[in-house]
């Protein structure tokens, strides 16, 4: 028997820290703002409270917190999210977050209680060009199975004046990880990719300093001068703009039905 899911939770997967996880949720939230969907947002990274690499640093006061070293938050967090009201939790978990909630995930957080509380889980796994770079969304993937569908997002990390291809600068996740994933693990309707375009570092400083959404930090009143204002609306859009295509973000994504 199945149930149809009510709330799709979002989580950043694992990973090192400083590979992008955090900036791609924030576009995530920035896009579900700019359809006007309904979303709750959660920082897990107790650990970097405060700092301007954590979630909560541009969520305007706006987002809630758990601390998943500790086994109540850990239940909190699809609890909470099964009863939120909202159609969509992001939660950006800590960095390298596998191990410690890797047990959780496979005797608590089962295909059968997911059903039950009627959600849907996304989690979302950042790759980077370096040797190594596709490690921790391979780790998550074996690990949550058909529990999840997966945005996986490619992250260039260092800026390109002339974009290399795609399947060449991330040669280990189209050439190894993911044949070893697909149908192996799971099917390849569960694994969708986007592009985390370059933006020069000097405009990502300005939008991390801001510590806003990219589409306020692009309004008239923003305090950003007008070239990074562009090019932070060139970044926000192509990312938007593959989002649309993966139809994960939308209103449709409630009617899909968990695993029995």
């Amino acid at each position: 028997m199945t149930k149809t899911p009510r709330v799709t939770l979002a989580l950043t997967a694992g990973g090192r820290g400083g590979n992008g996880k955090t900036t791609t949720l924030v576009a995530i939230a920035d896009y579900l703002a700019s359809k006007g969907i309904k979303q709750t947002l959660i920082d897990c990274d107790t650990e970097n409270a405060g700092q301007p690499t954590c979630f909560s640093h541009w969520l305007e006061g706006k987002g809630n917190t758990l601390n998943l070293r500790l086994p109540d938050d850990r239940d909190r967090l699809l609890t909470d999210s099964a009863e939120c009201g909202s159609q969509f939790v992001l939660a950006d978990l800590p960095a390298n977050s596998t191990g410690d909630i890797s047990r959780w995930l496979q005797e608590v957080a089962t295909v059968e209680l997911i059903r039950e509380l009627g959600l849907n889980i996304i989690a979302i796994g950042l790759v980077t060009p370096e040797l190594g770079g596709a490690r921790s969304v391979v780790q998550w993937v074996r690990t949550l199975g058909d529990r999840a569908r997966y945005l996986v997002a490619l992250n260039r990390i260092d800026y390109e004046i002339v974009p290399g291809p795609v399947e060449k600068v991330f040669a280990e996740w189209f050439e190894g990880a993911l044949p070893d994933l697909v149908p192996k693990v799971v099917s390849s309707d569960r694994i969708q990719t986007i592009e985390i375009p370059n933006m020069e570092a000097h405009g990502m400083d300005a939008l991390r300093s801001l510590g806003k959404l990219p589409s306020k930090a692009v309004l008239k009143d923003s305090p950003l001068h007008l070239l990074h204002k562009q090019r932070i609306k060139t970044w926000r859009d192509r990312i938007f703009t593959q989002l649309d295509a993966t139809g994960l973000f939308t209103a449709k994504d409630t009617k899909e039905t968990v695993p029995a």
